[in-house]
Order: C-alpha cells, then structure tokens, then sequence
C-alpha cells in the first residue's frame, strides 16, 4: 500500500483502508453521491443536514486526493447530471452564476489548478501530456490484448492467465510480461484474454440488462423517486466507466453486493407506488 503513496510520475496518492488509491476514490464517488440524494432527501431521515453535508465535503476531498483523472471525471459527471435532473429551475440559475466564482477561485490553487489542467488533458489529447495512463498505451495495451485473444478466442485463455501465465506483477523486479502491457488495466482487455467471446457476451447481457432495468424504472417511477434510481443509474454508468478505463481491482464484489441493495429498493419502492395507484 505504500508504494501507492508516491508513485513515480510524482503524483502523491492517499493512503485508505482500500489496498489501491484508485479503488477507493471509486468508493468515495459512490458514498458521495449516496451522500448528496440523502442530503435532498433529509425529510427521510433523522440525521442533521449539516452532519451529512460536513461528510460530502470530507469524501470529496478525499476523492480528490486518490489522484485519479478518471475518478474526478467520473464524479464531476455524474454530479453534473444528477443536479440537471434533480434542481429546481431558479436553483439552477443560482448555480450558473455562482459556478464561474467558485472556478476562477479554485483555480487560484496550484494543485488544484495542475488537476484541472491534467483533467482537460485527458479530455482534449486523451492524455498525452501527462504523466500516467494515456490513449497510446490503452492502444498498445488493445493490440497485445487481441494477440493473446487469437490464441482462444471462442472461450479464453482462463481466469488468472494474465498473473499467472503473462509473469504481470506490480513489481517491476518479478515482471515477465511485456513492459508495455502495464498489466492490462482495461477490464474489457482481461476480458479478451482470459474470457474470450462467451466472456464478452455473458457481461454484455448483464450491463446491459441492468441499465434497461434503471433505464425503465427511472421512466416509471413516481417523481419522488427517480433522484435515487438515477443515482443507481449512474453508480451504474461510472462503475462500468471505471473497469473499462482503470480496471476492476477487485470492486467487483462491493459493487454487485450493492447493485442488490439498490434492485431491492427499487422493487419497494414500484410497489409501493403501485398501492398508491390503486
């Protein structure tokens, strides 16, 4: 966990109780957005606005500090979206002017200014004049990927086979594989490695089955409810945003534990408006 700490493109990483930066700034994004529905919604539960308020602010600077760009993108959009959805028009105006002055004070921050620059960045160039991930060596990355995917492509090569076939190894000293694989963050590469097309085809039917899920019950719930299946949904969307860019590292059983929690309210909550219904 230390070496996380501070890596060697100089970018300092907080140390969690998560044995990776990354991973835990994709916690912090998911609680923080949690955080923000229950603070819009504090009729329904008997917690101080100021405590909950106190928290996002804590869990945002936290977030931030995990030093992923992806991470940061993923939170500014979907906070972003969830307020277009969620605010009343005249609260929108009121953020619109006051958005430019939180910007340019923000920007007085050297560190934070640096951040937004590596954000637009990874925008504009896809990363290319930073330190750290970039389009090429996801392009690098893809090309190996499909090489080893030649080799089985209907069933894959098996779980594990990049750790224990490839030699990938975060350290740099028991590293086998090639350099400029980087162990094959992308989840959609390990995919095509070790699941092959029965793999592709298994997650596809299950991503796609639960964004139609969201998609629905966001289109058929009452108002009062749709600022939590539109949270889910993009819990949803940022999750699939993270493996596809960063890797699972191991958020897996976090995420589908709460994907569970997530089904199971939104069940109450289509029954119970269908008893209001009728």
């Amino acid at each position: 966990m230390k070496s996380y700490l501070l890596t060697g493109d100089g970018r300092l990483r907080v140390n969690s109780f998560s044995f990776h930066p990354y991973l835990y700034g994709f916690l912090l994004n998911t609680i923080a957005l949690i955080s923000i529905f229950f603070y819009q919604n504090i009729k329904q539960i008997k917690v101080s606005k100021r405590y909950i308020l106190t928290l996002i602010a804590l869990f945002i600077i936290n977030l931030y500090f995990s030093n992923s760009r992806i991470i940061l993108l993923i939170f500014i959009g979907s906070y972003g979206i969830y307020a277009l959805f969620s605010i009343t028009a005249e609260r929108f105006f009121q953020y619109i002017l006051i958005l430019p002055l939180l910007i340019i004070v923000l920007f007085q921050i050297p560190k934070v200014s640096k951040t937004m620059d590596q954000l637009a960045d990874v925008v504009l160039t896809g990363g290319s004049s930073t330190e750290g991930s970039s389009v090429d060596m996801r392009q690098t990355q893809l090309l190996l990927s499909f090489k080893y995917f030649n080799d089985s492509p209907i069933f894959g090569n098996g779980f594990d086979y990049i750790i224990e076939n490839l030699g990938f190894s975060s350290d740099n000293s028991k590293r086998s594989s090639d350099a400029e694989a980087f162990g094959f963050e992308s989840y959609f590469f390990v995919l095509l490695i070790e699941q092959g097309l029965i793999g592709i085809i298994a997650n596809l039917i299950l991503f796609v089955s639960l964004l139609v899920y969201y998609i629905r019950n966001f289109l058929k719930t009452e108002r009062e409810y749709r600022r939590f299946v539109l949270i889910c949904l993009l819990i949803l969307i940022g999750y699939l945003t993270f493996i596809l860019t960063t890797g699972v590292l191991s958020s897996m059983p976090f995420f589908f534990t709460l994907t569970g929690l997530f089904i199971s309210i939104q069940v109450k909550m289509l029954s119970r408006a269908k008893n209001i219904r009728s």
